[in-house]
């Protein structure tokens, strides 16, 4: 992914298929399809998936299974994240973050400019907010 002016970022979800299979196609709840469908309208190409166990996640990278939130014993640190935003390019971007508060505090950590649509709202207001960033 080359430098861009803005990234869009969707959180992951804890309902996953078995996998193996593309990290995009991995996380099955509503919050992140929908999510999902909001990035790839708002910037086709320049989404990544920002997972609690592997980090930031290009869409079509595969990956396996695994049960972990953020804050866990071997969740995804800010300096992992920090890491892995340099190596797909992205550090100096903007960055929206389509998922909870915990995943906005953790990009707040390692971008300066943090946009976050769905703070303070509940799941119905989220997916309803979501489906109109995908229209």
């Amino acid at each position: 992914m080359r430098v861009l002016d803005r990234i869009v970022i969707v959180g992951c979800g804890a309902a996953k298929r078995d996998g193996p299979c593309a990290a995009a196609d991995l996380y099955t709840g509503s919050l992140f399809r929908a999510g999902r469908r909001a990035a790839e309208a708002l910037a086709p190409g320049r989404w990544l998936i920002l997972s609690a166990r592997f980090g930031l996640l290009a869409p079509q990278v595969p990956v396996r299974r695994y049960e972990l939130r953020l804050g866990q014993p071997g969740a995804v640190e800010p300096w992992q994240l920090a890491a892995q935003a340099a190596g797909y390019g992205v550090v100096s971007c903007a960055v929206t973050v389509l998922a909870g508060y915990p995943y906005a505090e953790l990009c707040r950590e390692v971008w300066a400019q943090v946009d976050e649509p769905l703070a303070h709202l509940g799941t119905g207001q989220r997916l309803a907010r979501l489906a109109a960033m995908a229209r």
